[in-house]
């Protein structure tokens, strides 16, 4: 008789331009497509709103998030789950980013679900 796991499955999401950020696929990580700043907002209120899946962390490249303005960036912010942060666009070091992306999620939940 198999006991049916009942533990939550948290998921990370990252948010920016799909030719650059599309790298962490092969990690697990839900990506979100965006072209500009203007896009942020929306995009991460709908991730938070998403039934299916409940996420731990949401990371936005550095660029986005420098043209936010405080008011809207406390927005975004306000709730402790999920983390928002952010993580440098490295176009050429893909591995570096990957890193950066274990170490930053294994400090947040205490676990690295990227192995």
């Amino acid at each position: 008789m198999d006991k049916k796991n009942n533990e939550k499955k948290y998921r990370i999401a990252i948010v920016g331009p799909c030719d650059i950020i599309s790298l962490f696929k092969s990690f697990d990580v839900d990506c979100f497509d965006i072209r500009n700043s203007s896009e942020v907002l929306s995009t991460i209120e709908e991730i938070k709103k998403d039934k299916r899946n409940q996420y731990a962390i949401i990371f936005v490249p550095d660029i986005f998030l420098k043209e936010i303005d405080s008011k809207n960036y406390a927005k975004l912010t306000e709730d402790n789950f999920p983390i928002i942060t952010t993580i440098p666009l490295l176009k050429a070091d893909s591995v570096a980013g990957a890193l950066k992306i274990r170490r930053l999620t294994e400090k947040a939940i205490g676990s690295d679900i990227l192995k």
